[in-house]
């Protein structure tokens, strides 16, 4: 599972500067049709609590960039952190 996480930091870093934004409604639609879903401790989207995983306003490319990475690897792809305001953790890559 290491190896899938450090392949999606690769391939949203790739994306993450193309596209337009997206909903949160538009990109779980997208996401679940796919098979990929979200966990958070909250259960819950809302972009300012760090508690959630957020969607709003991800841009097109980066859901195209983890959709095809669950494709290649068939394998099981669970997001844990979006576009929250709050961090989750500090870092280089921001997945917008």
């Amino acid at each position: 599972m290491k190896l899938a996480a450090i392949i999606s930091t690769v391939i949203a870093f790739v994306y993450q500067y193309s596209g337009t934004p997206m909903t949160q409604a538009q990109a779980q639609a997208r996401f679940e049709a796919a098979g990929v879903y979200a966990s958070s401790p909250g259960g819950c989207t809302t972009r300012s609590n760090p508690e959630c995983t957020s969607y709003e306003g991800i841009l097109s490319g980066t859901v195209d960039g983890i959709i095809d990475l669950k494709e290649a690897c068939e394998c099981a792809i669970t997001i844990t952190g979006g576009t929250e305001l709050i961090r989750h953790a500090g870092g280089t890559y921001k997945y917008r």
